[in-house]
């Protein structure tokens, strides 16, 4: 989370986790507004235009190559508890986790009452005070309810929960 680019790479499976020979790599720039489903999306546009950049040079398809076992990048698979929202966090490092996670992925989620509350999208909300803790409803403005943060504070945007918040309640 919180990273400024991210690209594709195609290459020729072997026998370890993405340690082929690489075909093709390319980056792009990821912004602040970018969420799961928009960076899926270039990630699509991206590789298609690998394909298309592939196909006019093929004489040079094996010419890259990862020169020793361990090149390659493994990620674990994420699970839900990797989506729960600490209100203890700051505000951009909780705005960075509901951005990697929203649709189409599992969304992120905090519980409150013994219910989970989902949350596909919030916003910074500039708020300063050292008199309130985290997690602390700060206030609601029409639908959206404002939580204390360690460094500020965020509006939850979307949210998917039958709740009804209270302020000067904590949603720890």
């Amino acid at each position: 989370m919180g990273l400024k680019k991210t690209g594709s790479t195609f290459f020729i499976m072997d026998e370890g986790a993405d340690t082929g020979k690489i075909i093709s790599q390319k980056e792009f720039n990821i912004t602040f507004e970018d969420d799961a489903t928009s960076l899926y999306n270039k990630m699509i546009i991206n590789g298609r235009n690998q394909i298309d950049m592939i196909a006019k040079h093929l004489d040079d398809l094996f010419s890259i190559s990862q020169n020793q076992v361990g090149d390659g990048n493994s990620w674990r698979k994420r699970s839900i508890t990797d989506g729960e929202i600490n209100f203890r966090m700051n505000t951009n490092i909780i705005c960075n986790l509901v951005r990697a996670i929203t649709h189409p992925y599992f969304g992120a989620h905090f519980i409150h009452n013994g219910i989970e509350i989902k949350v596909w999208k919030v916003e910074p909300y500039d708020f300063n005070t050292e008199n309130d803790e985290p997690g602390k409803v700060l206030k609601i403005i029409d639908n959206d309810v404002v939580v204390k943060t360690a460094d500020s504070a965020i509006k939850l945007i979307d949210v998917k929960a039958d709740i009804n918040f209270v302020v000067n309640e904590y949603i720890l």
